[in-house]
């Protein structure tokens, strides 16, 4: 489901509407809340863009995404409703210029997480989630700058390393021995066909941009220490491994 951002006349606008559908209740991300009994479907709103910019603040807003999914799940109780033929989940106030963007699709990505019951599937789709914003980011700012399949890094490189310049850092290396360094097994037609989380999520000593899991609101608040050192740490490993040891270790 999606979000969207109003300024504060079609806020309001929409929020006197949707007051009009009785069983329909608008809850505040940012205040106490309790579920009312008549209510068989809600939508969050966000009142507030600015307080976004707070950890502390941040971590509230998610608590109380936790704890309105579990008594919606509880209830049986729809999140979302219909705005302009749009699912929308989450109605936010844009009251100033500019918005946190990035933190609000992240907001917008744990609140569907109610739609997975298994663990297994709320895993896959936050994966997904992150893999695709790391594909996005290393599409926008072309980092590795790869021409003619060698990357930034790798132009810098002399003999005897030479013969390992092309494709970047997927490879297989032994610390012992430059020839048997070994391309990795998944990489064909020059792309990762397994969707590597942790391979993505790497850049090199060469590279100033620099991923963290918790600059990632969802993977900072749903996965604990050791699933965050999965994902770090699992390079050349196909994502079905990668979501099956994510699994394992959820608590």
């Amino acid at each position: 489901m999606l979000y969207i951002c109003l300024d504060d006349i079609n806020f309001n606008n929409t929020i006197n509407e949707l007051n009009k559908e009785e069983i329909l209740q608008i809850v505040n991300l940012t205040k106490e809340f309790k579920i009312e009994d008549k209510t068989s479907n809600i939508v969050l709103v966000l009142e507030n863009v600015e307080i976004l910019n707070s950890q502390k603040n941040l971590k509230k807003i998610v608590k109380n995404i936790s704890k309105i999914k579990k008594q919606c799940l509880r209830r049986k109780i729809k999140i979302g409703t219909q705005i302009n033929n749009q699912e929308i989940c989450l109605i936010v106030k844009k009251n100033i210029d500019e918005i946190n963007i990035k933190t609000i699709n992240e907001l917008n990505i744990f609140i569907n997480l109610f739609q997975y019951k298994s663990k297994k599937e709320k895993i896959e789709f936050l994966y997904d989630k992150a893999c695709e914003y790391l594909d996005s980011m290393n599409e926008k700012l072309n980092y590795c700058d790869f021409k003619d399949d060698v990357c930034i890094s790798k132009r810098k490189v002399k003999k005897p390393y030479h013969k390992i310049i092309k494709m970047g850092c997927c490879y297989h290396v032994n610390i012992f021995s430059l020839k048997k360094h070994k391309l990795c097994e998944y990489l064909e037609d020059k792309k990762c066909s397994v969707q590597c989380i942790s391979c993505k999520f790497f850049t090199c000593a060469d590279v100033n941009i620099k991923f963290k899991i918790n600059d990632i609101l969802y993977l900072k608040y749903y996965f604990n220490p050791i699933q965050k050192l999965i994902i770090k740490g699992c390079v050349l490993t196909p994502k079905e491994k990668i979501i099956s040891l994510l699994t394992l270790f959820s608590i």
